[in-house]
């Protein structure tokens, strides 16, 4: 990505204007995201207050980020179907998500009630969406082979 700027005073997603052709990537929202809280948005200044280039792409900082992760099951009636061996392996996941809460990696964790099927919702802090799918892909359910898998989306921005 070769360059973005952000409308001056706007926070809203709308306000993010591309210079290239390239699809903006979840790292430059992330840096406009932080931009916009330390008044840096609309100028070619990076979240960390330096001058940038038009061509630059933004810096990734190491503050802390929260990640959405969606674990989506092997099945859509897997809560209501599981095995015997399912339900120790999901043991094992609950025990990994405690660990993590008690590590300040997790914030929370559980299962979601989806019409559609149920999935379990994971909400981490990390400083990069490469650590959270390091957290994603030690959890004993993505390494088990039985057609887990996790969808990571980081937050635009947080009320907590």
């Amino acid at each position: 990505m070769r360059g973005w700027s952000v409308s001056p005073g706007s926070t809203s997603s709308n306000a993010i204007s591309r210079r290239s052709s390239t699809a903006l990537t979840g790292k430059a929202v992330s840096a406009w995201i932080e931009a916009c809280a330390c008044g840096t948005a609309g100028r070619n200044i990076d979240p960390g207050g330096r001058p940038m280039a038009s061509s630059e792409a933004p810096h990734e900082s190491t503050a802390p980020k929260i990640f959405h992760c969606r674990l989506i099951p092997p099945r859509p009636d897997f809560a209501f179907t599981m095995t015997e061996d399912e339900r120790a392996l999901m043991g094992q996941h609950a025990d990994y998500l405690r660990e993590k809460l008690r590590e300040g990696i997790m914030i929370m964790a559980g299962p979601v009630a989806d019409p559609a099927g149920p999935w379990g919702l994971l909400i981490l802090r990390a400083g990069s969406e490469a650590e959270a799918r390091a957290v994603t892909d030690g959890d004993p359910v993505a390494r088990s082979g039985r057609g887990f898998r996790y969808e990571i989306l980081p937050m635009l921005s947080v009320i907590m």
